[in-house]
């Protein structure tokens, strides 16, 4: 996200976020019912709170997010692998039968978040490790926790390439 955390490089991202909400605000209420509105409610409930909380100077998840953010910012370089990982099993969804998508996307979710989580933790601490779950629900609200949380181990034993395997780029 930003390489140092000072409120300058936050404030442009909270730029960004707040568009981004104002964009959802306006197409929700003009695209979606009202029973689809509720759905997206409850699956992006506490984004806001989080977005609002990490865009208002002094509170503690900002103030937390400023001491690790040179840390979580270095240890992207770390979490190469796991990025390539996650895009060649993002590439075969497309190729498989649609009731394996769903179980196949999960299981690379949580590849990718094991890994991202086990470098960030060494190079950073379980502080670092929470406030950048929190920061990515801003991104991509509670959705793969929710729908994702029985898939590990046996469950996605053979769903995805191997760990290392290339990914091929756009076709």
């Amino acid at each position: 996200m930003y390489a140092t955390g000072i409120d300058e490089e936050i404030e442009r991202q909270c730029g960004f976020i707040r568009e981004a909400e104002e964009c959802h605000k306006n197409f929700t209420t003009q695209c979606a019912t009202e029973s689809q509105r509720e759905l997206i409610e409850f699956l992006g409930s506490g984004v806001k709170k989080v977005a609002d909380e990490f865009c208002t100077a002094g509170t503690k998840l900002r103030e937390d997010y400023k001491k690790h953010a040179k840390c979580v910012s270095e240890s992207r370089k770390d979490s190469k692998t796991c990025t390539k990982d996650l895009k060649a099993a993002l590439e075969i969804i497309s190729d498989i039968q649609w009731d394996k998508r769903i179980s196949t996307s999960c299981c690379a979710f949580k590849r990718f978040e094991d890994c991202v989580t086990t470098n960030l933790r060494i190079k950073c601490g379980d502080e670092a490790v929470e406030i950048s779950r929190k920061l990515v629900r801003l991104a991509a609200s509670r959705l793969p926790e929710i729908v994702c949380q029985s898939y590990k181990g046996d469950k996605c034993a053979g769903l995805l390439p191997p760990s290392g395997t290339a990914p091929t780029g756009t076709k």
